[in-house]
């Protein structure tokens, strides 16, 4: 199958399932991973980044963390509906 977002996102990339192991959390890991991430979707000819954080992990610090890169919350996403 085809992947047609980057096209369409042209210099767009996505973020996903980074994770810190509790042990490993506050000495600088997460931050080492999303900059040289950053640096490889940079010379991949990437130079804006999208990333899905919800209440969850916005609850437990995480979209704190990533607002200290200078990003900041484009949509906010509800369900309307009950899981489960």
């Amino acid at each position: 199958m085809k992947n047609y977002s980057a096209n369409v996102l042209g210099g767009w990339a996505e973020l996903t399932e980074l994770w810190v192991r509790e042990g490993s959390r506050n000495r600088g890991v997460g931050r080492w991973l999303v900059e040289h991430a950053a640096g490889w979707l940079r010379l991949a000819g990437r130079d804006r980044v999208v990333l899905c954080v919800d209440g969850d992990d916005e609850e437990a610090g995480r979209g704190r963390f990533y607002r200290r890169f200078g990003w900041e919350v484009l949509a906010r996403l509800t369900l309307s509906w009950e899981p489960g």
